[in-house]
Formats: structure tokens, sequence, C-alpha cells
């Protein structure tokens, strides 16, 4: 329509009540939470993740993006569910797009870490690891950190349950347990870098987020880096340095 402007709305949730980040019917969604929200100010917005994260996948920053009217950020995020939140806008006239993306996975163990970095090159070369096209080979790093141990894939486009079927190939043999896909819980979309500057930052609402992803993290293992991590995104708008050390 005349006027209408390109919108991306930096979004974050715990997914662990989701059905994933795309509209299902009869299901709960991200999308469908971000629908309704936005119909609230009279805005029927076609929406296009970036990130189309699975069931009960967390993320911190997924971008979604749509043409047509700016939203106002603090009544959509008082009409939004508790556990997701809008921190970020761009109004533009093109589309934002996104050119590099990176996921954590907290496993509930301590494991040897030059094992698991080999495991992990010889997953991201099977022919099948993505099952619905092709994407680029990621990099992966991997750090133990108080009886933990924390894997960052970093890639610019994954195809669906990539980094799961990654994850789950690389640490299954190293517990003695056949898994193809590594259990949706453990894993946050940490960062997602666009093509451009944010316009604005919202991040009032990001407190609760913090908050929930405190207690129940917990249950998944995931500890206080995780929040550190998360932190130090929204305070500088990158991710710390170790993250992008190591390449398989």
């Amino acid at each position: 329509m005349a006027g209408d402007k390109w919108i991306a709305l930096r979004v974050a949730y715990i997914g662990w009540n989701y059905y994933g980040a795309v509209r299902q019917p009869g299901l709960p969604t991200i999308e469908g939470s971000l629908v309704e929200a936005l119909s609230d100010q009279g805005i029927e917005a076609k929406l296009k993740f970036t990130s189309r994260t699975d069931r009960g996948v967390s993320a911190l920053d997924n971008v979604v993006t749509y043409r047509g009217t700016r939203p106002n950020i603090s009544r959509l995020n008082a009409t939004l569910p508790k556990d997701i939140a809008v921190w970020g806008l761009i109004e533009s006239d093109s589309r934002v797009k996104a050119i590099e993306k990176t996921y954590l996975y907290v496993v509930p163990l301590e494991l040897d870490i030059e094992r698991l970095l080999e495991n992990l090159r010889e997953a991201s070369l099977s022919p099948d690891l993505c099952k619905e096209g092709e994407a680029p080979r990621p990099s992966c790093d991997a750090r133990a950190y108080r009886g933990l141990t924390l894997v960052l894939v970093t890639g610019k486009s994954f195809c669906w349950q990539m980094v799961r079927r990654l994850v789950g190939r690389a640490v299954g043999p190293m517990i003695g347990k056949r898994m193809d896909v590594a259990p949706a819980e453990g894993l946050t979309l940490l960062k997602t870098e666009v093509d451009r500057q944010w316009d604005e930052l919202y991040t009032y609402k990001l407190q609760f987020i913090l908050k929930e992803l405190e207690k129940g993290m917990w249950r998944w293992g995931t500890g206080l880096l995780l929040l550190d991590m998360i932190r130090w995104v929204i305070s500088s708008g990158r991710l710390p340095s170790w993250s992008r050390g190591r390449t398989t």
C-alpha cells in the first residue's frame, strides 16, 4: 500500500510453551501472538521470520519483518504474553535481511571439548544434515563451564532442526546414546546480525524474560553463563569474543 514501510521487529521469547515460531492453526505460536497483538492496533501484517525456530526453542534475538504500519512498541509489549518481548525496531524503504545467526546449545554434562569439536566437524559434513535442501556449513565452538558444555553454532542460514541434529549427532556417541536430534529445550537463538543498525531499542520487558530464563533454564542446566551472555548482547549488541574463536 502507498506510504507503507518495511518494519523489522527484534523479538525475544521463551519457547517452552509454544509450538514454534511460525503459525499453526489451533496451536499457540510466536507468530500467532504477534499477529493478534498487532491486530489490536489495527495492523494486519503478513509476518516473515528470519529464523523459524522449532517447538520449545527460545530466542533472545529473532527478527520478524512485514510491510505496513509502524506499531506502538509499548502497547505491543503490554498486549503480548509475558514470555514474548519486542525489543527493537527498524522502519525503512527496504526489507531488513539477516546476514548471520548464532545459536547456543547447552548440554547439562561436562564433555571432552576436543573430542566434541571433532565430532561436530564430522557431523557438519553429513550429507543429510539438512533434509530440506542445502545450507552453508556452519562454524562451531564449544566450552566447558561449571559442569556444563556450551556449544555455539554460527552460520548464514539453517535448515529445519539442523542445529539440534548437529549437536545430537556430536554428543550422542559421547554419552552412549543414539541421538539424531538433540532436545529443543537446550537451544536458544542467541544473536541475529542484520544488514543495518536498529533505529530504536526497548529493553524494559527483557528484564522479565531474563528472570524467567534464570528460573526456568536451570531445569535444562543452562546456568548463569547464558544469562551473562544475554546481558552482554543487550548492552553491547554483539557476542562475547570467545564465541567466534573456533571453527570446525
